[in-house]
Formats: structure tokens, C-alpha cells, sequence
């Protein structure tokens, strides 16, 4: 497992994509999330030189595209603030992977509706062109949305050759346990883990929680060592994502310093543990 991991952008609201790779530098990060938009920025305005430098002073580099939407044919975002990302279809995304040496694209369901059949057909697509630049795919699901657990992202991964990103948060709010992920018969890769804690008693409203009552990884009672344990021969990319309404932009660098600390606690407390000397 990456020790130093990714620092993804819900957890500094906000902040613009040159702050968090210097404050992700400075914390010990080695890679952050961008997002369509963001990358669109840097792109669409001849500035992807300007960008390579800022990652190469930091000793940075772009660890994931997130969110890709555009899977889901003619998809209507069911919450506001993933309407920026229904702009960009699939080709422009793994273009933008594909320029900025993105190694994976992390597709979620954002219209929160039955998935049209056509769906898994585009996911497979996806798959299929993204494999020929050495791009990855992974399908992380969200209790609100469409591929709301571990079976349904499984049944995606499965008939479209994707990988699976596990979101800590929607993980064990879902309802699922950590036997769910042990190997059998149609075990997909875990490609990815996105790590928060939570509190033991879940919210009252799981959308409310899930984009404001985050917790830093080692603050609340997820067994978050128990699930790196468990999907460790995979050798996923382990980062933090912990959307939190008190992590404002005046204190990025603190956030991400206490982002980096919970990272590495969790990665060591999930390493089998020694045996005593006799």
C-alpha cells in the first residue's frame, strides 16, 4: 500500500488546485485528486506547461481524475454541486487523463436514478479505450446513488472489466462488512481506497453527513485498519477523502497535516504485527 498516498480535493473545500499541491507537498502527500473542471483550466488555456512545473516544484504528481460522470448517458445531476462535472463526457476525460499522465479515472453515478441499460455499455467503453493508454478505471459506489454498495459496484466492475475505488465512508454506511471484500469466486480489484472515519451513530440525513460531517481517518469508529488489511495484496493507492464543513480554507495546511497523520496511523496499525522475541 502507498504509504505517503493522495490527498483528494473534497477534503480541502475551496482551495484552488495550486494551494492543495503545495500544501499537499508540504504535508507529506505525494500525488492529489483534479477534477474535469480543474484539469479543463489548466488545458483549455495552453497552461499544461504551468502545471507540470507547479507538480515538479512539490515534487507532486496528479494521482487521480475524480469524478467521472459522463458514463451514464444524458445524466442530470440530482444534487448542485455536481453539475460542473456533467460537462465532460467520457473522451474528454481520458484526454485530460491522457495529457496529464493521470493514471486513473474514478467513475461515480451522480443522477441518483435506475441506470439505463446503456450505462454498463459505456462504463465498458471507457474500460476498453483507457486500458490502450495504460489509464485505469474504478467504479466507486455511494449509498444515495444508483450504485449504492459493494454488490452493485461488483456487478459493474464485473461486466465492464473495471476496477472497484472504495470510499471508506459510504463503505461502512452501506451496511457492508469486511468479509464482504475477502477473495471468491468473481473478486474484482480494489484499484483504489479513499479513507474517512465516521461517527457510530450514522446521521440523520446520509447526503448531509457524507458532504459535511466527515471525519479524519483514526477519529471515529470505522475499522479502517481492518479494511486495509483486508485489501492490502491488491496493493491499492490509499489516500483520504473527508468532506467536513469546518475544513475551511484558512486552514489547509493544518487539515492536511492531520490528513496525513490519520493516513499513516491507519497503514500502520493495518501491517501484521511481529510476534514477541523469546
Amino acid at each position: 500500500m502507498t504509504v505517503t498516498g493522495c490527498l483528494y480535493a473534497g477534503t480541502l473545500p475551496g482551495v484552488d488546485l495550486g494551494t492543495r499541491i503545495a500544501v499537499a507537498g508540504e504535508s507529506g502527500f505525494e500525488s492529489v485528486s483534479i477534477s474535469p473542471p480543474e484539469a479543463a483550466g489548466f488545458l483549455d488555456h495552453g497552461r499544461s506547461a504551468e502545471l507540470i512545473e507547479l507538480l515538479d516544484r512539490h515534487r507532486m504528481r496528479l494521482g487521480c481524475l475524480d469524478p467521472v460522470v459522463g458514463w451514464v448517458p444524458n445524466v442530470r445531476p440530482a444534487h448542485p454541486a455536481h453539475a460542473p462535472f456533467a460537462a465532460f463526457g467520457t473522451e474528454r476525460c481520458l484526454e485530460q487523463a491522457e495529457r496529464l499522465d493521470i493514471p486513473l479515472l474514478n467513475v461515480i453515478d451522480v443522477g441518483w436514478q435506475p441506470l439505463p441499460e446503456a450505462a454498463l455499455a459505456g462504463l465498458a467503453g471507457l474500460v476498453e479505450r483507457a486500458g490502450r493508454s495504460g489509464v485505469a478505471v474504478a467504479v466507486e459506489f455511494q449509498v444515495y446513488s444508483a450504485v449504492p454498495d459493494l454488490a452493485t459496484a461488483g456487478r459493474l466492475c464485473r461486466g465492464s472489466g473495471a476496477d472497484l475505488m472504495i470510499d471508506a465512508w459510504h463503505f461502512f454506511r452501506s451496511g457492508a462488512v469486511i468479509d464482504d471484500l475477502r477473495g471468491g469466486p468473481g473478486r474484482v480489484r480494489v484499484r483504489g481506497v479513499q479513507l474517512s472515519d465516521g461517527a457510530a451513530v450514522p446521521g440523520a440525513d446520509p447526503v448531509i453527513e457524507s458532504t459535511q460531517a466527515r471525519l479524519l481517518p483514526g477519529s471515529g469508529g470505522f475499522d479502517l485498519a481492518g479494511l486495509l488489511r483486508v485489501v492490502g495484496p491488491d496493493r491499492p493507492t490509499v489516500g483520504v477523502e473527508v468532506f467536513n464543513r469546518a475544513h475551511t480554507a484558512d486552514r489547509s495546511l493544518p487539515v492536511a497535516r492531520a490528513a496525513q497523520h490519520g493516513l499513516r496511523e491507519t497503514i500502520a496499525a493495518a501491517q501484521p504485527q511481529c510476534p514477541p522475541q523469546r
